[in-house]
């Protein structure tokens, strides 16, 4: 942890995202277009800086949801 109780992970822009995540920037950019997609939490020059705890529970509720529509098709 660092002196600001903020760790440098927590912290990403769209290209650690699609990294972590494994898409590309371009799916990133998609995602970042819905509503549904957490806010940065600031911008700087270089863009948009996301807190990676809020993507990564955001991505799993979409994959969850994802996930149960395909079931419920194949029932």
């Amino acid at each position: 942890m660092s002196v600001t109780g903020i760790h440098p992970d927590d912290i990403v822009m769209i290209a650690d995202i699609a990294e972590r995540t494994k898409v590309s920037k371009g799916a990133v950019q998609g995602w970042m277009r819905r509503s549904d997609f957490p806010k940065p939490v600031t911008k700087i020059r270089a863009g948009n800086v996301y807190d990676w705890g809020e993507v990564y529970l955001w991505r799993n509720k979409v994959l969850a949801e994802r996930r149960e529509r395909l079931e419920e098709q194949a029932l």
